[in-house]
């Protein structure tokens, strides 16, 4: 959504006006920034465990659900945002279905990591 505003809209099945392609934008570089402080704390993670220090491995993990948890909550966000405007008319077509269920999707794949990582 942040290169391609307009590609993910209609990916989505969201109208976007060409003059609020920064709202998509906005919510595009949120899930970017999010990505990469998961890829690097997967890669903390990984790098503490190739060193055998538990302490090291300890404080990547924590990290890493912190990110997981965080992207959990937004997510979720997502999806009562999306019920609001289902609800008060602002959304139609095929957003109906992708936007909340895609957000629903990520909410079970985060919360599928983290208790992964628990195991």
């Amino acid at each position: 959504m942040f290169f391609t505003p307009q590609i993910g809209a209609h990916l989505f099945g969201v109208p976007l006006a060409p003059e609020t392609n920064i709202l998509a934008r906005l919510f595009g570089i949120r899930d970017l920034a999010l990505g990469g402080l998961l890829w690097g704390a997967r890669s903390r993670l990984a790098t503490a465990i190739s060193s055998s220090d538990p302490a090291l491995v300890k404080e990547a993990g924590r990290d890493l659900d912190r990110l997981l948890h965080l992207g959990m909550a937004i997510d979720s966000v997502d999806i009562l945002s999306s019920i609001v405007s289902i609800w008060s008319g602002d959304m139609g077509g095929r957003a109906i279905f992708w936007v909340p269920c895609g957000a629903a999707m990520f909410v079970g794949l985060q919360w599928l990591a983290v208790r992964h990582g628990k195991l």
